[in-house]
Parts: structure tokens; C-alpha cells; sequence
């Protein structure tokens, strides 16, 4: 990390997470002097258990995630798009479902408990984290109950999410950067 630091959290639930990065994003004793966005060796990796995701669920997450109609809003969202840290994976859903060896994709499948979402740049800007964060709980529980029609669809996704009290943060600021 070039004279950096990581940070790995715990698996918790959104309120747990919305707590303690607000208490950690707030502190300017612990956040002066740091750098993330403006750095080109930090992001934002968000883990999430595979324990509540079916082989077809996953199918979803990988579709929607690498679909060329859902790329220029999850690009924005993410504030990179960079092939060296999270490329695009193969075409066909199939091939992506097949562990291929690299870390570096969108969503990495190495893991044996989590699938991790390595798409953002790093921010110290709450606001972006807690909308990161909620965007990779939506995506695993909207992909759940889509249908496979709409799992291409960014208008579909942002209806769930509009309608999901948890997901505020997330919503808010895709309003702001006019991706409703």
C-alpha cells in the first residue's frame, strides 16, 4: 500500500457498520493526514458472505455486476474503473462462475466464505463508504428475488433500493450524482 494501511472489519450487519465508520470517518485525530481518494494504490474492498448466496443468486450478482447496461452507473458509483484492480469478467456468465486464479476482477470468487465487491477507490468521505457498503448488501439482496429479465437492469435496482429504508445513505447519493 505504499506506506499505508489496511483496514479489514469483522462481518457485521448495516447498522454495525454505519456506527463504527461513523465514529472512525468523524474523528479527525484518526483520519489527519490520511490520504485515500487521490492515491493509486487504495481502495475499497467490501466482503460479503456467501452463506445466504445460491449458485443462482451469485449468477445474478455476476451478470448485473459485468452487464455493459449497468457498467456507466457502477463506474461513477465506484470513482474507478480500472483493469489493473477490477476488470470486467468474461462474457458469458458461465465463464464467469469458473474460478480462473485472479483476485483482480469485480468481484473476486477466491474466497472460501466471502465474495468481495473490488470495484471503489478508496475514499475517507463517509457518505461514499456507508453508499458503497450499502451498495454491495442491495446487489446480494436484490439479486435474491430479480427475475432474470430484469437482472441487467439499473432502473430495477434503483426501485429496490428506493423503496429499502436501509439502503438511505445509497440512495441519497445516487440522487446526488444523478444516477436515479
Amino acid at each position: 500500500l505504499d506506506h499505508g494501511f489496511e483496514v479489514v472489519t469483522a462481518p457485521s450487519d448495516l447498522p454495525t457498520h454505519t456506527e463504527r465508520w461513523t465514529a472512525l470517518l468523524r474523528d479527525a485525530t484518526l483520519t489527519r493526514g490520511l490520504r485515500s481518494w487521490d492515491t493509486t494504490t487504495c481502495g475499497l474492498h467490501v466482503h460479503a458472505s456467501r452463506a445466504p448466496i445460491s449458485p443462482l443468486t451469485l449468477g445474478k450478482i455476476l451478470v448485473f455486476m459485468n452487464s455493459p447496461l449497468t457498467q456507466q452507473p457502477i463506474t461513477t458509483l465506484a470513482g474507478r474503473a480500472s483493469s489493473r484492480w477490477a476488470t470486467v469478467s468474461p462474457k458469458k456468465a458461465t465463464d464467469a462462475l469458473k474460478a480462473s486464479g485472479a483476485r483482480y476482477q469485480a468481484v473476486n470468487l477466491q474466497n472460501t466464505d466471502t465474495i468481495e465487491f473490488r470495484i471503489f477507490k478508496g475514499t475517507l468521505k463517509l457518505e461514499h463508504v456507508l453508499a458503497d457498503i450499502q451498495f454491495c448488501h442491495a446487489v446480494v439482496s436484490w439479486a435474491r428475488d430479480v427475475s432474470l429479465r430484469d437482472v441487467e437492469s439499473w432502473q430495477c435496482f434503483v426501485s429496490f433500493i428506493a423503496k429499502e429504508k436501509a439502503y438511505k445513505v445509497l440512495y441519497g447519493w445516487l440522487q446526488d450524482h444523478d444516477l436515479t
